[in-house]
């Protein structure tokens, strides 16, 4: 079975889905589908994950600031490979996610 979150990025109008599959080594596998220039060159050759990187993200792949360079701070991608691989690790209900369906920053008017 697979989990997929897709990072909706309305500011610039990019979209990325981010899929994981827990294989039978117990790592995470990834994959995804981009129209970012920017995660592009983020997630090259990056296609497989630890548990360790999603439960500690202190030396965490998906926060290496050498692979983070390539993505502004606010990018939502590093936390959509987050949710995506705590959904396939069964650390967040799918049944939740589906019916609440997204989490959403909201910019407020001053």
């Amino acid at each position: 079975m697979t989990s997929t979150v897709t990072a909706n990025m309305n500011v610039c109008a990019k979209k990325t889905k981010v899929t994981a599959l827990l294989n039978d080594s117990g790592e995470i596998e990834l994959s995804f589908e981009t129209d970012c220039a920017n995660v592009k060159k983020y997630i090259e050759g990056f296609d497989k994950i630890s548990p360790d990187d999603v439960t500690t993200l202190t030396n965490s792949a998906i926060m290496d600031p050498k692979r983070r360079e390539h993505c502004s701070a606010t990018c939502l991608v590093p936390s959509a490979i987050v949710h995506a691989a705590w959904l396939e690790l069964g650390m967040l209900s799918k049944t939740r996610t589906q019916s609440v369906g997204s989490v959403n920053i909201t910019f407020e008017k001053d």
